[in-house]
């Protein structure tokens, strides 16, 4: 029966077995791609922290924090400001400029 399935992949016109052709691989390509789709959202869902996970989780991983370095909140909280490089303290004509302490 599957013999006689795949002769209507022959039969007809050159448009019409055109057309059956890339129906069928646009058909095949929607499956594959829906299946990938679930599979890499399951595993997803499997690795990662529930939204309504208790707080005690949040506090083992807070804990193991390097110190000085907040963990990330699950809402995206505020990045910490960069500290690279400043503006140079002292003007270009070498004079150095007055500290407020002094």
């Amino acid at each position: 029966m599957a013999i006689a399935r795949l002769a209507a992949f022959n039969e007809g016109s050159l448009l019409r077995r055109t057309l059956l052709h890339v129906g069928t691989f646009v058909v095949g390509s929607v499956a594959f791609l829906g299946l990938v789709s679930f599979v890499l959202v399951s595993i997803a869902r499997g690795i990662l922290p529930q939204r309504g996970e208790p707080a005690e989780a949040k506090q083992d991983d807070s804990e193991s924090a390097a110190p000085g370095k907040t963990p990330l909140s699950g809402k995206g909280g505020a990045r910490p400001k960069r500290k690279g490089a400043t503006a140079p303290t002292t003007p270009s004509d070498g004079t150095p400029s007055p500290d407020k302490d002094e």
